[in-house]
């Protein structure tokens, strides 16, 4: 797991919300998004969970269940499930048409993290490019103790750095490595050459 940097900050900044940001989020254009074929994916999706695997799962233990949370496209979740690194994979959104297209060996649930737990516990729950879609109280008071109630062993959480995607009108929170969701993480890894920021909390089930 080379790469992550331990987390022990003597002075915490408060997670940057953005001002005025007051949207829902919609459904409509990620069903359409998720409903392409995969032979329409540009090149920088279809890397995506090249990276993420390379980078950021790679190095988990081997036969341990994965929960991937905001699944987005099917592609995303067979490409991680290709890998043979996991015994089991289940795909959470809160969008149906994430289902489309993935193997009948991976287990879909649609549902809404601020209205219900996570439907199963899995040894890792990952997460990637999601979490900054909900706003900053949501993350502290029902997201996060969510996912963690539901990791045996560990969170991964992969986000845009910093002003990265800063233009997106859906993305509410930004996130640095010394603010105070920073805080709550064991420790941190900046990748894509300072676009991404992962965060790795311990399990509550430990």
């Amino acid at each position: 797991m080379s790469g992550w940097v331990n987390i022990n900050l003597v002075s915490v900044l408060p997670l940057y919300e953005v001002a005025g940001m007051n949207s829902p989020e919609p459904e409509d254009l990620y069903t359409q998004r998720y409903l392409r074929d995969y032979t329409e994916l540009s090149q920088p999706e279809l890397e995506d969970p090249v990276r993420y695997f390379d980078k950021l799962l790679s190095g988990l233990d081997s036969n341990n269940s994965l929960l991937i949370f905001g699944s987005g496209h099917s592609y995303n979740v067979n490409k991680i499930y290709d890998n043979n690194k996991f015994s089991s994979i289940v795909a959470v959104d809160f969008v149906q048409a994430a289902k489309k297209g993935l193997y009948k060996e991976i287990d879909f649930y649609d549902t809404n993290i601020l209205e219900r737990d996570l439907p199963v516990v899995s040894d890792y729950i990952f997460s990637s490019h999601t979490l900054e879609h909900f706003y900053k109280q949501e993350l502290f008071d029902i997201v996060l103790p969510r996912l963690l109630k539901a990791a045996r062993k560990a969170v991964i959480v992969l986000v845009p750095y910093a002003d990265n995607w800063a233009g997106e009108p859906n993305h509410k929170c930004r996130f640095y490595e010394n603010d105070e969701f920073a805080a709550k993480a064991t420790k941190y890894k900046i990748i894509r050459n300072g676009v991404e920021i992962a965060y790795w909390f311990e399990g509550g089930l430990n």
